[in-house]
C-alpha cells in the first residue's frame, strides 16, 4: 500500500539509518488540516498548542535572555560583550509564533515569544527597531499571524496597545525591505492612534519619524519634512531624552536636518536651517550617558552634510578639471579629517551594530575618494577608501536595509 501511494507521489519515503520516514503530499496535509479545523476546532487548538510548547522549549538557551538584563549589561559594558544568537537559534521561536496564533494564543505568543525571547535576545534595544540580523522577511512572516488582513487589520485577540505595537513593527520592517507603499498603511494607523490618545507623544513622535523615512524613500521631500516637523514637536512635548529609540530628539533633529538639506538643493536657505538642526542634534546627543556623539544613520547624515562642499569640489575637479586653490584644499582636508575621526570613533566591530559600522565605512570610503581627487589623484587615499567602500557594501547587504544599499553601491 505504501509503495502504491508513493508511485502516485502521494507520500514520500526517506531512508535514514535503516529506518524509513514517511511524509505525505502538502495538498493532503492541507486537506486534513481543513477537515480538522472545520469539524474539531478543539483538537486543532490542542495540536497547535502542543507544537507551540515544544518549539518554545526547543529553542537554545542563548535566546532565554530578558530585555532588562540586556539593557543592564548594555549600560554597564556595551552590547559588543553580549553574545548574539544566530538566526538558526531563533528559527524554532519564529515557528512557534505561527502555531501559538493557530492555537488562539496570540497575546502570549506576542509577549512571551516575540518580545521576550526573539527581540529580547536578538535586538540591541529589545525592540523591533534594533533587529540587526537582516531577518526582516522572517519577522514579517511571523508578524502576519497577528493580522486578520495583512498590514491593515490586526487581530482583536490583542489588547489595543499591542495592536498598535504590531502595526508599528510591521510598518518599520516593511519600510526596511523597501516595501514603502505597504509600510505607509500601518504607519499611518499608528500615528492616528497615538495622536488620538493625546498623551502618548513619544509614540506619535516615533510614528511620524517612520512616516518621514518612508516619504524620503519615495522622494516626497516636502511631505517628509512635514512629518519630521511633527516628530520634533511631539518629541519635545514628550521630553523624550531617552536612549536607544528611533524617536530620540537627537535622531529626529538630524533626520529633519538631512531632509532640509536635500530639499535645500532646490530651495535656497534650507541649508542654514539644516545646520541649526544638526547642531541641536549634536548638543542633545552630547548629554547622552552612553554615546556622546551621533552614530549610525544620524552620524552618517551629519558627516555627509559636513562633507557636502567637499564632495561638490571633488565633482567639479573630476568633471571640469577645475583646480583647487591651496587655501581651499586646506579647508577641505580639515573637514575630511574631522568626518573621518568622527566615523572611526563610531565603528565597534560588534555583530549588534552591523548597520552602524557599514554606514561609518561608507562615509570613510567617500572621504578617501574625495581626498584622492582633491589631491590631484596623487595620494594613496583611494586604496583605503576602496577597502572601506567594500566593507560598507558587505555590511549593508548583511543588514538588509534596502534604503541604504544603493548609496553603498554607488
Amino acid at each position: 500500500a505504501v509503495s502504491f501511494l508513493s508511485d502516485f507521489c502521494l507520500i514520500a519515503i526517506q531512508e535514514n539509518n535503516e529506518t524509513s520516514l514517511l511524509d505525505c503530499h502538502p495538498l493532503i496535509r492541507e486537506y486534513f488540516a481543513v477537515q480538522l479545523r472545520s469539524f474539531n476546532l478543539r483538537g486543532w487548538h490542542n495540536g497547535h498548542g502542543r507544537l507551540y510548547s515544544h518549539l518554545y522549549r526547543a529553542a537554545p538557551s542563548c535566546t532565554r535572555r530578558s530585555r532588562m538584563n540586556l539593557l543592564d549589561l548594555t549600560l554597564s559594558k556595551g552590547v559588543s560583550e553580549y553574545p548574539k544568537p544566530s538566526l538558526n537559534d531563533l528559527v524554532p521561536l519564529y515557528q512557534a509564533i505561527g502555531h501559538g496564533c493557530q492555537a488562539g494564543l496570540h497575546q502570549e505568543a506576542l509577549q512571551k515569544v516575540f518580545r521576550d525571547r526573539i527581540l529580547g535576545a536578538s535586538s540591541w534595544d529589545g525592540n523591533y527597531g534594533g533587529i540587526d540580523h537582516g531577518a526582516f522577511d522572517l519577522a514579517l512572516s511571523a508578524m502576519a499571524n497577528f493580522f486578520q488582513t495583512p498590514w491593515q487589520q490586526v487581530t482583536q485577540r490583542l489588547n489595543k496597545w499591542d495592536q498598535n505595537w504590531v502595526l508599528s513593527a510591521a510598518g518599520w520592517w516593511l519600510a526596511c525591505r523597501g516595501r514603502c507603499s505597504e509600510a505607509a498603511v500601518p504607519s499611518h494607523s499608528v500615528l492616528e492612534f497615538n495622536e488620538s490618545r493625546k498623551k502618548n507623544w513619544t509614540g506619535a513622535s516615533v510614528a511620524a519619524a517612520n512616516l518621514s523615512d518612508i516619504e524620503v524613500a519615495v522622494g516626497n521631500l516636502p511631505s517628509a519634512a512635514r512629518y519630521a516637523e511633527k516628530s520634533i514637536a511631539y518629541a519635545e512635548r514628550a521630553g523624550a531624552l531617552y536612549f536607544f529609540s528611533a524617536g530620540s530628539p537627537s535622531i529626529i533633529h538630524s533626520h529633519y536636518a538631512s531632509i532640509l538639506f536635500q530639499s535645500g538643493l532646490f530651495q535656497s536657505g534650507r541649508k542654514f536651517e539644516a545646520q541649526e538642526h544638526f547642531q541641536m542634534a549634536v548638543e542633545i546627543q552630547a548629554r547622552n550617558q552612553i554615546h556622546t556623539i551621533l552614530r549610525g544613520v544620524p552620524g552618517f547624515k551629519y558627516n555627509e552634510f559636513r562633507l557636502c562642499q567637499t564632495e561638490l569640489a571633488a565633482w567639479r575637479a573630476t568633471c571640469g578639471g577645475n583646480l583647487v586653490l591651496q587655501e581651499q584644499l586646506a579647508d577641505y582636508s580639515s573637514t575630511i579629517d574631522e568626518a573621518v575621526e568622527h566615523s572611526e570613533m563610531t565603528i565597534s566591530g560588534s555583530e549588534w551594530e552591523i548597520l552602524h559600522d557599514a554606514l561609518a565605512n561608507l562615509l570613510l570610503g567617500c572621504a578617501g575618494l574625495y581626498r584622492h581627487v582633491l589631491n590631484g589623484r596623487r595620494s594613496g587615499a583611494l586604496s583605503s577608501g576602496s577597502e572601506h567602500a567594500n566593507l560598507a557594501v558587505s555590511g549593508l547587504q548583511r543588514a538588509q536595509r534596502m534604503q541604504h544599499i544603493p548609496a553603498g553601491l554607488l
